[in-house]
């Protein structure tokens, strides 16, 4: 498999805009987060293309969920084994939808009405509108967490040395009242 994306890479070099030395430090990238799978058994034939049967063979032996790829319908095949075969967009997709936790809420129909209303005229859906908000005040939250420890661990006789040692004199022109 590393083979084959370092041609592809290297084919590709100038589109991507990349040098073939940065092409080699990727794939070293590449090789350093790889896990090896040594294929013992072929499940072949079964593809319309022979230089892509390896693809299934290698799916299989590394249980794998997917194969990401441009070329679905030559793939379609192997999702009878229930790996799905979806394009780069499709797999960002599912795994920035994987990496959301999902919360279900009742709230008050006015405060949904509402939060339609600012949804369309920010442009932003109303599941980005919540997570701002509940950011938001989380953001209140942890703030008033933090001053209050902070608060709980004042020393006033150390306050008082400190203001000791302020001088005594009149205030700025524009301080007095």
């Amino acid at each position: 498999m590393l083979f084959e994306y370092e041609e592809i890479l290297k084919g590709a070099s100038k589109d991507l805009g990349l040098t073939l030395q940065e092409l080699d430090l990727a794939i070293a990238a590449i090789c350093n987060i790889a896990n090896f799978h040594p294929i013992f058994f072929l499940w072949r034939p079964m593809l319309k293309d022979a230089d892509d049967e390896f693809l299934i063979d290698l799916a299989l032996k590394a249980q794998a969920d997917f194969i990401i790829t441009y070329n679905q319908k030559d793939l379609q095949p192997v999702e009878r084994f229930g790996i799905q075969v979806v394009t780069p967009k499709q797999f960002l997709q599912i795994v920035w939808r994987d990496r959301v936790m999902r919360v279900i809420a009742d709230i008050p129909d006015v405060l949904y009405q509402q939060l339609e209303s600012f949804a369309r005229r920010e442009q932003i859906p109303i599941d980005g509108l919540v997570a701002i908000a509940l950011s938001s005040q989380l953001a209140v939250w942890s703030t008033r967490d933090y001053l209050a420890e902070k608060s709980r661990r004042v020393s006033w006789d150390a306050f008082e040395k400190v203001l000791a040692k302020v001088p005594n004199g009149e205030p700025d022109e524009r301080d007095r009242l």
